[in-house]
């Protein structure tokens, strides 16, 4: 009798009260057939709400529940999880998605278990936002999601999604993640550093919530400008500029893809451009995302 792959799957959390249960539930509904699911790890990073005790009560005895009583942050949890796994296959997942393809975890695993990948991710879709700031950021997502799978077919690191990530079990071995912010392109530059390969499952998709208000907007976007700076601690400048520097040719081709969007959603645009400027205003004067909010308050709505 054939040995399926073993998988785990583990999700860093922090205070996800709203939706942890819906991911749980969205997780018990995928096709594991032809891999054999060990455990779901649930890192609570010192959550203050109900997500302990909602993922504690969830009726699933392969679910296992870390609950820190400390703030660390996503790295400090992914590297518990990892600590805790021994499997072939390692799907990392932010709490605050959802997930609909019943076949989405088998679509992220399958180039690891045939050979063709090390590192996978998945496309992400926002759920629909309203007024006019998440109009804006769905647009400019859009956008950017044409530029960056115009690059290597989309197998860089701009696509190498925090949310939803699946390692082969000689990768997740050797990463040891110390950046919070960022974290994702630090797994890939992990991955391509170490000789391992990347690939973009586009057929895999997952739905996520983008920042309802300006202030965790802010927060988030800082924190995306001012990590690229901080890589150069822990990687060769060579290999950063390689992999971080778009190419000409994808930015044509990006833009040519955009232009029905740019169009029909000229505002949306216009309104984008200007809270780029003010970003990089911001951290041009050194305002980090802790100087401006605490924690972000958006979450996924429940679809």
């Amino acid at each position: 009798m054939n040995k399926y792959p073993t998988l785990t799957i583990g999700i860093p959390a922090y205070n996800e009260q709203e939706n942890i249960k819906n991911l749980l539930d969205d997780l018990a509904k995928q096709d594991y057939a032809g891999v054999a699911l060990k455990q779901i790890i649930i890192a609570s990073d010192g959550s203050t709400d109900q997500t302990a005790e909602i993922v504690r009560s969830y009726p699933n005895p392969k679910i296992k529940l870390i609950d820190n009583s400390d703030r660390r942050g996503v790295a400090a949890r992914q590297n518990q999880i990892i600590d805790r796994t021994s499997t072939d296959v390692l799907v990392l997942l932010d709490a605050d998605i959802r997930i609909k393809d019943p076949k989405f975890i088998e679509k992220m695993i399958t180039p690891i278990i045939n050979g063709q990948a090390d590192l996978t991710s998945s496309a992400l879709q926002e759920l629909p936002s309203p007024g006019l700031l998440g109009s804006a950021l769905i647009t400019s997502m859009k956008i950017k999601t044409h530029l960056f799978e115009s690059w290597k077919n989309g197998n860089n690191g701009y696509l190498c999604h925090g949310p939803t990530r699946a390692f082969c079990k000689k990768l997740y071995q050797t990463t040891k993640f110390i950046v919070n912010d960022g974290e994702d392109m630090y797994s890939y530059l992990v991955c391509i550093k170490n000789n391992f390969r990347f690939q973009y499952v586009r057929s895999a998709v997952a739905l996520y919530q983008v920042p309802s208000t300006l202030k965790d907007h802010l927060k988030q976007s800082i924190r995306f400008f001012k990590y690229h700076s901080d890589f150069s601690a822990f990687f060769e400048k060579d290999l950063i500029a390689r992999e971080l520097r778009i190419p000409i040719s994808a930015y044509l081709s990006g833009a040519v893809k955009s232009v029905p969007i740019v169009i029909h959603r000229l505002h949306h645009v216009i309104l984008y451009v200007l809270l780029v400027i003010l970003i990089k205003v911001l951290v041009l004067i050194h305002v980090g995302p802790l100087d401006l909010w605490g924690a972000s308050s958006t979450k996924v709505k429940t679809v």
